[in-house]
């Protein structure tokens, strides 16, 4: 609902560029800024890097090289364009925002995997049984229905789809409240239940945690299943203690694997 808003922005900026609006003391100010500001975001890129703890420290320290040095030179063009040729701060700009564009496509592959619900869904090794539940508990990932291709039950989180609850096409079924809920659930049908790292110790102290093993997780988001869909898909559960504090990345695997 942002793009709309993109279009009048650049004619706006083409109009203050085209009129010289860089050559005044305002637009060297604004340039000098931003370059500014960017060396001093790339400085503290490789630091970010080491001290976060989602994605391990060499991994996200290799990724976001080309983020480092985007910014750094960027931030120098920049810089320079404000004191020595205005004109060329378009260039300069334009310099940052493709080389972000390529520090995100490589770095996004490498922090997926430790970041991403989705990845966990895409990489299974079978396909859902075709009876089979797909929940969250207390939150909300699209990329799970997306991949999964399956409507959600949301319990304890239904967030903006609220005004739904109670409505014809939102059925309790399908935003039921407590974890009590999943443990209907597991003893009528097979499920795929998804939560937040956040709330693992929460769920552990749940009945219901009894009824699911998980089947694969990440930094952020952790897979379980009950025994009918481990069953029915051939998988392996991972014991509990595998689930540690991040970075972590426990892939789903078969019996056979």
């Amino acid at each position: 609902y942002v793009l709309p808003a993109f279009p009048a922005i650049a004619l706006l900026l083409g109009q203050y560029v085209e009129g010289g609006g860089l050559r005044r003391w305002g637009g060297r100010v604004a340039l000098g800024l931003m370059g500014a500001l960017s060396m001093a975001a790339g400085l503290a890129v490789p630091s970010f890097a080491e001290s976060q703890d989602a994605v391990p420290a060499m991994v996200a320290v290799t990724a976001t090289g080309p983020l480092y040095i985007c910014l750094v030179l960027a931030g120098i063009l920049l810089v320079a364009a404000a004191l020595v040729k205005p004109q060329a701060g378009t260039l300069a700009a334009g310099v940052l925002t493709l080389g972000l564009v390529f520090s995100a496509v490589c770095a996004l592959p490498a922090a997926a995997p430790y970041l991403q619900a989705g990845y966990l869904v895409k990489h299974l090794p079978t396909p859902l049984p075709q009876d089979a539940r797909v929940a969250e508990w207390r939150t909300y990932s699209q990329s799970i229905g997306f991949y999964t291709g399956r409507r959600m039950v949301l319990v304890d989180k239904s967030g903006e789809l609220s005004d739904r609850i109670g409505k014809p096409d939102g059925p309790a079924e399908w935003f039921p409240s407590g974890a009590e809920s999943l443990e209907r659930l597991a003893r009528e049908r097979s499920v795929l239940l998804n939560l937040n790292r956040e709330n693992w110790g929460d769920w552990c102290r749940t009945k219901a945690s009894g009824l699911y093993r998980p089947i694969a997780a990440n930094s952020v988001y952790v897979l379980l299943g009950n025994d009918a869909l481990i069953a029915a898909m051939g998988l392996r559960p991972w014991p509990l203690e595998s689930v540690t504090k991040p970075p972590v990345l426990l892939p789903a695997r078969t019996q056979a694997g």
